[in-house]
């Protein structure tokens, strides 16, 4: 089952698909390859390349073609969604892990270290997101 190759990104295919995303390979031709490598900040050892996917959330509406198929019998038509060529990876592709604060809280304590106070301050840009933690000792 495919999930996104996206740091953090929670996206994949199959029956745990509720959001109902879909996925698109990495292309085979190098030079586009380097580029989604690149936008996806991986290097090609980081992951087998040939069976890493990247869902449609990390692209931008104009990337996708959306094609309807036609009615047969008794199914409904459904909705085919497919990347354009030359299309790179461009949205969302910092996305902040949820349970980061968590895991070092518990490898602090296991250490023997106060963790009496922790500050936390959020700032956000644009389309990035910077979270800034310290720890006082």
């Amino acid at each position: 089952m495919p999930i996104c190759y996206i740091k953090n990104c929670k996206s994949r295919t199959g029956r745990s698909n509720k959001e109902n995303v879909s996925l698109y390979y990495f292309p085979k031709e190098p030079v586009l390859r380097k580029q989604w490598l690149e936008a996806c900040q991986r290097i090609e050892t980081d992951i087998k390349v040939s069976c890493a996917a990247v869902c449609e959330k990390h692209f931008t509406p104009d990337c996708i073609e959306e094609r309807w198929t036609q009615q047969r019998s008794k199914n409904q038509p459904r909705v085919i969604r497919k990347l354009k060529k030359g299309s790179i990876p461009r949205k969302l592709l910092n996305i902040p892990k949820k349970q980061k604060l968590k895991n070092d809280e518990r490898e602090q304590s296991k250490s023997g270290h106060d963790n009496s106070s922790i500050e936390l301050a959020d700032e956000a840009h644009t389309m990035d997101m910077y979270v800034y933690v310290h720890f006082i000792i």
